[in-house]
C-alpha cells in the first residue's frame, strides 16, 4: 500500500473520529447503565460536555501517535496499535462499570 502524507493525514483523522465516537459511546453506555442513580439536568449535560473535552486530550495523543507510526510503513504495527487502543479503552470502561458497582464511585474521583 502506498503511503503518502495526505493518506496518512486522512487515516489519522479517521482514527481520531472513530476514537471520539467510541469514547462517547462508552461514556453513554456507562451513563445509561447507572441511569437510576443520576438525574438528567443541566449538570448532566455539563458533565457530558466536560467528559467530551477530557476525552479529546487522550484521543489527540493517540491520534498523533497513530500518525507518527503511519510513517514507518508497517501496516501490521499500525493495526496492532489501533487494536490495542480500542481494546484498552473498552477494558477500562468495563472495569469502571465494575468499580462503580462495588464502590458507587468512579476511578480518579476526588
Amino acid at each position: 500500500m502506498k503511503f503518502s502524507l495526505k493518506l496518512n493525514l486522512l487515516r489519522s483523522f479517521l482514527f481520531f473520529a472513530f476514537l471520539y465516537v467510541l469514547f462517547l459511546s462508552l461514556r453513554l453506555v456507562f451513563i445509561l447503565y447507572i441511569k437510576g442513580e443520576i438525574q438528567f439536568s443541566n449538570d448532566f449535560f455539563k458533565a457530558f460536555y466536560n467528559a467530551f473535552l477530557y476525552d479529546g486530550q487522550i484521543i489527540g495523543v493517540l491520534a498523533v501517535l497513530y500518525f507518527v507510526l503511519s510513517f514507518f510503513k508497517k501496516e501490521r504495527v499500525l493495526s496492532l496499535y489501533a487494536f490495542l487502543c480500542v481494546f484498552i479503552t473498552c477494558f477500562v470502561n468495563v472495569a469502571n462499570i465494575g468499580f462503580y458497582e462495588i464502590y458507587k464511585d468512579v476511578f480518579n474521583s476526588a
